[in-house]
């Protein structure tokens, strides 16, 4: 395993790009994440007050409008990793994880390993989907999360929408172009290390979860890190990703009432 990118520099304006971006990782997405919760979480109490039919309208409302926001930040993210590495001198496509993965010089255990983990995922998607069409799925995670459950086709289409953008945009930004930037300003950084630092930074954004959504975020992404450094490419961790948050969508019922899936997922 080696730290992708590590013979790759940034210059001028690209590197005062790339810091900002790894500031607003570190500092400004904790702090989005939560006025976003807190948002989310005042529209559902508002729409509780109400009679039954109206607080579920109300609460499918909520749901709706938090999907579309972190939609929109996750396109704003993708755009603005885009952005570092289009302007950058010296910091290619491949250094932040853009190209297929490798199997020489080391890599093929990565890789066979994290394929095996996308089918393994796939799988576990599929028996979710049919044990969800018998009986709603009652399992345990962070609130913040469970209450994001989608209750219809309408909000598994838009959920399902922000799990592909959420995959894209979290490991570009947060393994690919954090790790990159790292790596092209902190020369020879071991690959540990590049693994701790997105393991944290990742709970970092993960905050307003909690502690356990903290801990098990930071788990995910320093092995998503290991699997982005060992194949030398974004491509397994991003299918990883949105298979972890689909399970959401695999497990919530078809007209099912409100919040019936209780699963947290690696990120939404």
């Amino acid at each position: 395993m080696t730290v992708v990118g590590a013979d790759a520099t940034i210059t001028g304006i690209a590197r005062l790009l790339g810091v900002v971006l790894v500031c607003y990782l570190v500092a400004g997405q904790p702090l989005l994440g939560a006025w976003n919760a807190r948002r989310f979480e005042r529209q559902l109490a508002a729409g509780s007050a109400g009679a039954s039919v109206a607080a579920s309208v109300a609460g499918r409302s909520a749901r709706m409008h938090r999907y579309s926001r972190s939609i929109a930040l996750e396109c704003v993210l993708i755009a603005g990793a885009l952005i570092v590495v289009g302007t950058g001198t010296g910091l290619r496509l491949s250094d932040v994880g853009i190209g297929w993965p490798r199997v020489s010089h080391g890599h093929a255990p990565f890789t066979i390993v994290g394929a095996l983990g996308v089918v393994g995922s796939i799988g576990v998607l599929i028996v979710l989907r049919q044990l969800a069409t018998q009986r709603p799925i009652a399992m345990s995670g962070p609130p913040a999360v469970t209450r994001l459950a989608p209750t219809d086709d309408s909000e598994r289409r838009r959920f399902g929408l922000l799990v592909v953008t959420s995959g894209l945009g979290e490991e570009l930004a947060y393994r690919g172009v954090l790790l990159g930037v790292f790596a092209a300003i902190a020369p020879g950084i071991a690959p540990a290390r590049a693994v701790v630092v997105a393991a944290l930074v990742t709970a970092l954004a993960h905050a307003y979860q909690g502690v356990s959504g903290m801990l098990t975020n930071g788990v995910v992404g320093g092995c998503l890190a290991v699997v982005y450094l060992g194949t030398a490419s974004l491509l397994l961790p991003v299918l990883l990703h949105i298979a972890l948050d689909l399970r959401l969508v695999a497990a919530a019922s078809r007209g099912a009432t409100p919040a019936p899936a209780r699963l947290a997922a690696a990120k939404v």
